[in-house]
């Protein structure tokens, strides 16, 4: 039997009693097993940045072995240390390739980030994984960004491939990059909703974006930057660098307005002091329960209805603190109208909130865009990318993650990627392949 080294990431977030918080990582890796059965897959992976902590214990990965074998049915057996020249003794090997109900065992070796050698790309650290394997798999997107010994150095020194779980992403994101001017290439158009905490943290993407997609549209902080560089509102809450890249972004989509519409928020949610001091406002002292059908109640404390007021946007707010924690029920409905709109099979990028979605009932209109586009891709309407860890869980909050089309696991590979950027792990087997 070949000796498998697969790259992975077990990198999960866990709940306060330490059992994982999200299972996609876990699940996706499912054909990857399926697929290296009759051989001997030993797993290697990071957890977390042990390297910042004095605390390295807690990231280990051997309490996550109880629930990857609940998960996937297969015993796991902890190599520790993957530098360890015995960490697969005959009697190890014989214990792995040992059929459990049908099926082998799997090995696990120790947090890779233990060693400095992994993200320096360290090639006398990739030799001691190597020295364990016949053959490289990676199945981890979320790490192609990272040029690190365990994606990158190690496809020097074994034959490599990319696992199914990475086929199938890039299978999904790559027709995301043809241009406007190559659409026939993707066949269908591309529409994205975008959020998120910064403008500079997605400049490269939405420059992309621009010839990519048919429409964007903003929300989150990244709208309340945008409409700030309108003078919708205050500018005081940016600094000028963030102002003056949001003021040359929209310029770009204004050149290419023909092939890209821009969509920003014409409303939004404020707090109830917040909304005293905006114009024209439009449903003050409304609750989210009677938002245009979006429901709240489900998420207040003993059933109580958080109150939201929205305003108009159609003047500037008073109040340095004046910004909008969520777009309101006219920008949804501007959405969803562009998407009623969009052909049979249009892709739908979704990266980050359109709101603050871990403080209710700023949350009201990412759940509700969620639900809808949900609902559209049920019907084969559309076909939804979604990507970004709080896009992800907010769709496993509203329990409807299994009715997009596609989730990511990759944050900023997936962006990376969409920004049209070369990621050094995917180079890494390109050249392998050649050689």
């Amino acid at each position: 039997k070949r000796r498998i080294l697969a790259r992975t990431d077990l990198n999960i977030p866990l709940s306060a009693d330490g059992s994982p918080a999200s299972f996609a990582r876990i699940d996706a890796l499912l054909p990857l097993l399926q697929q290296t059965k009759n051989h001997t897959l030993l797993l290697c992976s990071h957890f977390g940045r042990p390297q910042q902590t004095h605390n390295k214990e807690k990231l280990s990965l051997k309490p996550l072995i109880p629930f990857l074998e609940q998960r996937w049915q297969r015993n796991i057996i902890f190599l520790g240390d993957c530098q360890n020249p015995q960490a697969l003794t005959p009697e190890i090997l014989a214990s792995l390739n040992e059929s459990h109900s049908g099926r082998n065992s799997i090995g696990l070796f120790e947090n890779l980030r233990f060693h400095k050698g992994e993200e320096q790309n360290d090639p006398a650290f990739a030799a001691s994984l190597q020295a364990h394997a016949d053959l490289y798999v990676n199945d981890a997107f979320s790490v192609c960004h990272r040029a690190h010994a365990s994606t990158s150095a190690i496809t020097n020194l074994l034959p490599s491939y990319a696992g199914p779980s990475l086929k199938h992403e890039l299978e999904t994101l790559l027709p995301l990059l043809a241009t406007t001017e190559h659409r026939h290439i993707a066949q269908q158009q591309s529409i994205a909703i975008l959020g998120g905490a910064k403008v500079s943290t997605k400049i490269n993407l939405l420059q992309s974006l621009v010839h990519r997609c048919s429409a964007v549209c903003l929300g989150g902080a990244m709208a309340n930057c945008f409409l700030a560089a309108r003078g919708t509102l205050p500018a005081t809450a940016f600094e000028e660098k963030e102002l003056q890249t949001a003021r040359s972004l929209e310029k770009q989509f204004q050149e290419h307005k023909q092939t890209c519409l821009l969509l920003l928020p014409v409303d939004g949610a404020c707090t109830p002091e917040q909304g005293k001091t905006g114009a024209n406002k439009t449903g003050a002292n409304k609750t989210a329960a009677n938002q245009d059908g979006a429901n709240q109640g489900e998420d207040s404390q003993e059933g109580e209805v958080l109150p939201r007021t929205e305003v108009r946007l159609n003047a500037q707010l008073e109040g340095s603190t004046a910004l909008i924690g969520d777009i309101g029920s006219e920008s949804c409905r501007a959405i969803e109208k562009l998407l009623d709109k969009a052909a049979h099979g249009t892709r739908v990028l979704v990266n980050g909130p359109v709101g603050i979605v871990e403080r209710p009932p700023f949350d009201v209109a990412t759940l509700r865009l969620l639900r809808y586009l949900a609902a559209k891709t049920e019907r084969g309407l559309l076909r939804t990318i979604a990507g970004g860890g709080d896009t992800l869980a907010a769709l496993e909050r509203a329990g409807i993650q299994r009715k997009f089309s596609h989730l990511s696991l990759g944050g900023g590979a997936f962006l990376e990627l969409l920004s049209g950027e070369t990621l050094p792990a995917l180079e890494a087997l390109r050249h392998n392949k050649r050689r």
